[in-house]
């Protein structure tokens, strides 16, 4: 069982690696792409958090996926629902909402 833990762990470590290393490279390719040409860029959102917490919620994602599989539109959707969330959450900390709320409620 360690021995499968520490593959999984190695695996995962890997993954982690190819995902950041093809994030950047979109995102440079992104950043370079003309805009005036009317079609979504993401490269906007894609500044919004850290590389490592994109590849972080992409390996959430992929984990969480039923054996069966799913298709791209619901497993798109669960990556953007994870991104706003933890988008979310930080601008809740860096306001300082959190503390407001916290000292109402005490």
């Amino acid at each position: 069982m360690a021995k499968m833990r520490k593959l999984l762990a190695d695996q995962r470590a890997h993954w982690q690696n190819i995902l950041l290393q093809a994030l950047r490279e979109s995102k440079m390719i992104l950043a370079n792409t003309n805009t005036k040409d009317y079609r979504l860029n993401l490269y906007p959102y894609l500044c919004l958090l850290q590389d490592s917490e994109y590849v972080d919620i992409m390996i959430q994602s992929v984990a969480n996926m039923p054996p069966s599989g799913e298709s791209l539109k619901v497993l798109a959707s669960d990556l953007g629902n994870r991104v706003y969330t933890k988008y979310f959450v930080r601008q809740k900390y860096q306001s300082q909402a959190v503390e407001k709320l916290s000292n109402i409620y005490n």
